[in-house]
């Protein structure tokens, strides 16, 4: 991956790009590229993977009318080439750049449907005096930019376009409350005013006067709904649509050295045996190991590699480590946490990147494209107890949803009861799935102080998002909660803030077999009973893979990945004292300090005021390090 940058209509010399270069290094420490005209500045700051010495940035079309700067792989550009080339198009290089660029003559804004890949772009098209600035399909690729005085700037993160418009950065308290909320800010939005995100499967259009209009281009509910002869058959394409994508997940220059996360879950494991079973070796695997009981998953890490010549780091997360950590985190993050999952993710590319690792391989995308979060059997279970709230074999099914060490405390199971069967009406909201998570994060709204209250308008905003999801009802509640999950969990944080951020952070690129475009169309064809039997998640998953995983592992319920939170601001508070103070609080200008002292101070933390806590230090946090940025 790399970082792209530049501006529509402005004026910038080649210091100032380089200077806003800078602010990217990490994304590309290998190289610096620069195109500059009256029209329009592009910048690349490159990590070489594919095309080492032939892909340098920007690219020009032959007579010059077009300017490319990306970010990310195509993983399908040979075949694409091969495509080209019979339809006439020569080619100088063997780069992804000039197949895109060759690729945009062809199809214009249809490109974007032909490429199976993760990217950002940026291209202008001097004959049209347009700039298009487009995200991958699933969101991968992070692209933001801002419009001021008739400039239109664009770069891979904020701090950038910060650095390039000279302008203040304000948070924003709807934005905050979209991401404590959703777990994300919402369609463009980012947390600052102004500052705004292509989103996923979209393109920007602006002309040079910096005007500018926002296009979808794919819709993944719109692949084809072809029934399968059989489980069978199923499994079949299933296991060579993995290969597939494994395959061409490996993809760069010889002599670039890649590894892969492993977690001891499902995905992961599936991931190494299929690498191993095409006969690739001795290659990096990379583990976190907590010393925690509960959160620590190195048994089962140990498990996957036995008996396979990997090289196996595992990595342990203390306490202090957290702590020294979380700063830096959160700047390259851009937004405060509100879980500190990220920060063992940090570390963990940290150290891949000290053994010279360009990309690694991860396991992201199979929970959300094979219903493997609890969320899918919550769905399910609300579903079914709406039809009769006083059935007593629906309600049993709650345990199902139970972590397993909690499932014979009745109070635990009282709790859980009493939470399902009060949120079981109106099956045909559009966030149905969602509804009782939004219900419980929303009572961040009365920790906000009286002025930024003001500026959050929570019915109008639940209507704008039920809005946009109900053209998707027709589809069941199970897909319906798989589209949530695919634009807010996936997108706007597992690949964002857990993923690209904290991995580009340490010029490590991030790569995703299950985000296949490939296989996600063969996932949206599998009937829904076949990837939640029953309560057995990511089931045909597990069908598909059997033979070649640990019986263990297989049979394993799903784990969910954690990290300490309130456990940490206690165990540390010297620490997170500074951020948790009333002068925090009037400095940042968000939260009220009494309710934050009250919450402070509460001794039974629930999941979401564990969160809460953690959110409320971190933004504080945040606001110190943002600052710093547009100066």
């Amino acid at each position: 991956m790399c970082g792209i940058f530049g501006a529509v209509n402005s004026e910038f010399s080649n210091e100032q790009l380089i200077e806003a270069g800078k602010s990217l290094q990490h994304r590309g420490p290998d190289e610096i590229g620069l195109y500059r005209d009256e029209h329009v500045a592009l910048g690349n700051q490159r990590l070489k993977i594919v095309a080492i010495e032939n892909g340098k940035q920007p690219f020009l079309s032959e007579d010059n009318k077009l300017k490319l700067v990306f970010n990310g792989e195509i993983y399908n550009y040979k075949l694409l080439k091969k495509e080209l080339q019979d339809r006439g198009y020569q080619f100088q290089t063997d780069s992804e750049g000039e197949v895109l660029i060759h690729l945009y003559e062809e199809y214009e804004m249809d490109m974007f449907v032909h490429i199976n890949g993760q990217f950002a772009l940026a291209l202008y098209d001097a004959e049209k005096k347009k700039l298009y600035l487009a995200r991958d399909s699933v969101g991968i690729c992070p692209a933001y930019f801002c419009q001021y005085d008739s400039v239109f700037y664009f770069a891979s993160e904020i701090k950038t376009l910060a650095c390039m418009s000279k302008r203040r950065l304000v948070l924003e308290p709807q934005a905050l409350y979209e991401q404590f909320t959703y777990w994300t800010t919402l369609d463009e939005r980012s947390i600052f005013k102004d500052i705004y995100q292509v989103p996923v499967a979209s393109y920007v259009e602006c002309d040079c006067s910096g005007k500018y209009d926002i296009h979808r281009y794919q819709n993944f509910l719109a692949y084809d709904a072809a029934s399968f002869k059989d489980k069978s058959e199923i499994i079949e394409v299933v296991r060579e649509s993995m290969k597939r994508a494994v395959s061409r997940r490996i993809m760069c220059d010889s002599g670039v050295k890649w590894g892969m996360y492993l977690s001891g879950g499902l995905d992961s494991t599936i991931i190494l045996r299929l690498l191993e079973s095409m006969g690739i070796e001795n290659f990096p695997v990379y583990s976190l190991s907590f010393d925690r009981r509960g959160i620590d998953e190195s048994v089962y890490q140990k498990l996957a590699c036995q008996d396979h010549l990997v090289q196996h780091q595992i990595v342990q997360i203390t306490d202090d480590k957290l702590i020294d950590n979380l700063h830096n985190t959160l700047e390259h993050c851009e937004a405060p946490l509100f879980k500190l999952g990220a920060v063992p993710m940090y570390i963990l590319s940290k150290e891949a990147q000290k053994e010279g690792v360009k990309f690694v391989l991860s396991g992201e995308g199979a929970d959300e494209i094979f219903y493997g979060y609890d969320i899918y059997k919550e769905t399910l279970i609300r579903k079914y107890i709406s039809k009769d709230i006083n059935s007593k074999i629906r309600t049993a099914d709650i345990k199902q949803v139970i972590p397993p060490q909690s499932r014979n405390n009745k109070f635990m199971i009282q709790g859980y009861e009493q939470y399902y069967t009060s949120h079981v009406k109106n099956t045909e909201d559009a966030l149905f799935c969602i509804r009782p998570r939004i219900q419980a994060s929303s009572i961040i709204y009365k920790y906000f102080n009286e002025e930024a209250q003001k500026e959050i308008h929570k019915n109008s905003l639940d209507s704008a998002i039920s809005q946009h999801y109900q053209r998707n009802n027709p589809i069941g509640l199970l897909k319906q909660c798989q589209n949530v999950e695919m634009d807010n969990l996936l997108a706007g944080y597992l690949l964002s803030i857990q993923g690209d951020r904290v991995l580009m952070a340490n010029s490590v690129e991030g790569r995703y077999p299950f985000l296949d475009k490939e296989l996600i169309s063969t996932a949206y064809r599998i009937p829904d009973y076949l990837k939640l039997h029953g309560y057995n998640e990511k089931y045909i998953l597990k069908e598909t893979f059997s033979d070649i995983l640990p019986s263990q592992i297989v049979k394993r319920q799903k784990f969910q990945y954690a990290t300490p939170g309130t456990e940490l601001i206690h165990n540390k508070y010297d620490f997170f004292e500074e951020y948790l103070t009333k002068t925090a609080c009037e400095d940042c200008g968000m939260f009220e300090y009494k309710m934050v002292k009250q919450l402070l101070e509460m001794k039974n933390q629930v999941i979401t005021t564990d969160m809460l806590l953690v959110f409320i230090a971190t933004t504080h946090m945040f606001h110190k390090i943002y600052q710093k940025w547009d100066r």
